[in-house]
């Protein structure tokens, strides 16, 4: 059976790998978002494009499947299924 004093260093041990490994997450996060920000914020134009395409074509597919009639086949007639 093993004794308190060595159960206190393996809980001390495994505090302090935890500790450090957070701030070194939190470091590694810190630098990573501001050295590559020129880069993420050159990419944020095209990603907000195509979530605006996807809206934009996810309204139409609604808009026309609402056309085609309330009948139990909704998308009967809309070109999806032959």
């Amino acid at each position: 059976m093993p004794s308190t004093e060595s159960s206190s260093s393996v809980s001390r041990t495994l505090r302090l790998a935890a500790v450090t490994e957070v701030v070194f997450l939190a470091v590694s996060a810190f630098l990573l978002f501001t050295e590559h920000r020129a880069h993420y914020l050159g990419a944020l134009p095209y990603a907000l494009l195509v979530v605006a395409v996807t809206v934009f074509l996810w309204f139409f597919v609604e808009r026309r499947k609402r056309r085609v009639g309330s009948g139990s086949d909704v998308r009967k007639g809309c070109g999806f299924h032959a």
